[in-house]
């Protein structure tokens, strides 16, 4: 919005004095009307003085029809340049001072959509179970997840730096949005992460949204080109677990199409030079040193690389039933297309997965988190959790990590698993044994980011028992979606 010309023998205001009527210090009346709107005293606090500062912005925008972005863009300010921002796109910056800003409305729109799409998912939801045969998995299902989402809310967004400092209490329903490059410094200064991180779009990015579409024309073109698929079908009987063997190019064009039953197309191979910023990371990357390793001792453990990136692809309404991801890893998806609910406890503890395994049932807390086409989210490991893939067809690149400080963790659970399956739906990593020794000698070797050595005896005590309880792990297949 332009500065509008001043009436004849009315006083032009000057930029500068406009500039300062903007800024957050600002303690006179406006320069143009002697209004007192948004006026400052001495002694206010912060929160105050930006809440006074929107207040005089307004008041000169609709009053004077000058805004405060026409007027700052000109001001060149060294204390307070204009930056880059998270939260729009690339060709647009902010005034480093407006971030705060910025973030904050990128936070109030994303609780308006995925309140907006909650209640929708609820009705879709009934909708199904009202329209689905009885006794078949998508009926079953939908009653169950609707069941669970009835009562659920959004979860509660903090900041990077709330997270740094510790401003969240455990088993709460808090996780952190953030850009890209925060979730990248909370991950390399704080190792596997404690809540979720959600990353969201950038709004307006036709770049980003050319890519998504790209992206998921060219996945769905080498899937056709491959081999049959084994997907879930939701209208097989409620009690079949197991995933029906279909030619790859029909059911594709099945799922473009829309049409058809609804269907789950889980752990399709990723291309495998798909960008993984999130592997770069120390301690991160651990998984892939693994395996160079291996190659070193001419062992073969590209099973375990090809289980940690892989695609998931799914109709509108395929959902996956509370369980825990395998082996204590942490998830990282990438929304191309698309809406997901992604359903989380607030307790992650071993208690939590006992009272499941011991009553089939979850009775604590649970919030969710709203995914839509662009957003990236960081799962810690651990955490029992269900999926809703709402009204549109959804792709998605799926990440696994493990770190070193996580290693009694990852046995933990994994023994965990062997002896109460249906805690997880997906199947163990073949070669999950001889992994774990490589990583007991990266501890041994003094390799960075394990725990103090004293502490090995009980990994490998724990990994022999899991040994001996299942001396042959089952291989690596397409999962089953009941947790």
């Amino acid at each position: 919005m332009e500065f509008r010309s001043p009436d004849e023998g009315e006083e032009r205001i000057s930029d500068e004095r406009w500039a300062a009527y903007f800024s957050l210090d600002y303690e006179g009346r406006c320069p143009k009307c002697d209004s007192k709107a948004g006026r400052s005293k001495v002694g206010l606090s912060e929160a105050e003085l930006r809440s006074n500062a929107q207040l005089r912005s307004k008041h000169a925008r609709r009053k004077h029809k000058v805004s405060k972005r026409s007027i700052t863009k000109k001001e060149d300010n060294s204390n307070d340049p204009l930056v880059p921002c998270d939260y729009h796109p690339a060709d647009h910056q902010c005034r480093m001072s407006n971030l705060w800003r910025c973030r904050k409305k990128a936070f109030e729109k994303y609780i308006i959509r995925g309140k907006e799409h909650l209640g929708k998912a609820r009705e879709r939801l009934k909708e199904k179970i009202k329209g689905s045969k009885q006794h078949t998995r998508i009926h079953e299902n939908s009653e169950c997840m609707s069941k669970c989402m009835r009562m659920l809310e959004l979860g509660e967004p903090i900041t990077k730096r709330e997270y740094m400092k510790g401003n969240w209490e455990k088993g709460s329903n808090k996780f952190v949005i953030c850009s890209r490059k925060e979730a990248r410094e909370i991950l390399q200064k704080t190792g596997p992460p404690r809540l979720p991180i959600l990353i969201l779009p950038i709004p307006n990015d036709r770049v980003g949204s050319h890519e998504r579409r790209e992206y998921c024309r060219e996945l769905i073109s080498r899937i056709k080109a491959g081999l049959p698929l084994h997907v879930f079908d939701y209208s097989k009987d409620a009690h079949n677990h197991n995933p029906e063997l279909m030619p790859a190019k029909e059911t594709m064009q099945e799922y473009e199409r829309g049409e058809g039953p609804v269907l789950n197309i889980l752990n399709i191979p990723m291309d495998p030079e798909e960008e993984d910023w999130m592997g770069e990371i120390d301690g991160f990357n651990l998984v892939p040193k693994i395996c160079k390793e291996a190659e070193k001792r001419g062992l073969d453990l590209s099973s375990l690389l090809t289980a940690i990136r892989v695609n998931l692809v799914a109709t509108a309404d395929a959902m996956s039933l509370r369980h825990i991801d395998k082996h204590a890893f942490i998830t990282r998806i990438m929304l191309w297309s698309g809406y997901k609910f992604w359903n989380l406890a607030c307790n992650r503890s071993k208690q939590v997965l006992e009272e499941v395994i011991e009553s089939g049932e979850y009775s604590g807390k649970e919030f969710t988190i709203f995914l839509e086409e662009g957003c990236e989210l960081i799962q810690p490991s651990g955490i029992l959790h269900s999926v809703l893939s709402h009204e549109e067809n959804a792709i998605a690149s799926c990440f696994m990590y493990w770190h070193p400080s996580m290693t009694q963790d990852i046995l933990d659970q994994t023994l965990l698993e062997i002896r109460n399956s249906d805690i997880t739906n997906d199947s163990h990593v073949s070669c999950f044994v001889q992994a774990m020794e490589i990583v007991l000698d990266f501890w041994e070797d003094g390799e960075p980011g394990f725990p103090d050595i004293k502490e090995k005896p009980k990994a490998r005590e724990t990994l022999e028992v899991s040994y001996h309880a299942r001396s042959v792990f089952k291989t690596y297949i397409q999962p089953d979606d009941c947790g």
